[in-house]
């Protein structure tokens, strides 16, 4: 495994610690939309870090993919739990559960980018 073609991935796992650790007083106030901006975005922050580590490792086989998904689950659990020693932040399972639901997505979105590549490849 080569770091080097991890570094989108890697270099996108340090922009989700840095959001993740900002004090919450400095956080712009986020849209007045119907469903919860902030849940929202851990989903996308964490689809978005699955597709980059998936596409550049060009994993196949359903078990890395479970193997992904534990490692970036620890990943926000992690996050989640660092949050309590910054001031105004705080732990949410809420928040887990939205970075789940963003690393599955992302799984799905990657395995269906395979198959229609496989489908491509044998025309």
């Amino acid at each position: 495994m080569k770091v080097k073609t991890y570094w989108p991935a890697i270099l996108w796992a340090i922009v989700i610690l840095i959001l993740t650790l900002i004090p919450s007083h400095r956080i712009p106030e986020s849209p007045d939309w119907h469903i919860s901006f902030d849940k929202l975005a851990h989903s996308l922050m964490f689809m978005a870090l699955g597709l980059l580590l998936l596409i550049k490792s060009g994993i196949r086989h359903q078990r890395r993919l479970i193997q992904v998904f534990l490692l970036l689950a620890a990943y926000g659990l992690l996050l989640e739990t660092l949050q309590l020693l910054v001031p105004s932040r705080s732990f949410s399972w809420l928040d887990v559960i939205a970075n789940i639901v963003g690393i599955i997505s992302g799984n799905f979105i990657y395995l269906g980018i395979v198959k229609l590549m496989k489908l491509l490849e044998s025309r």
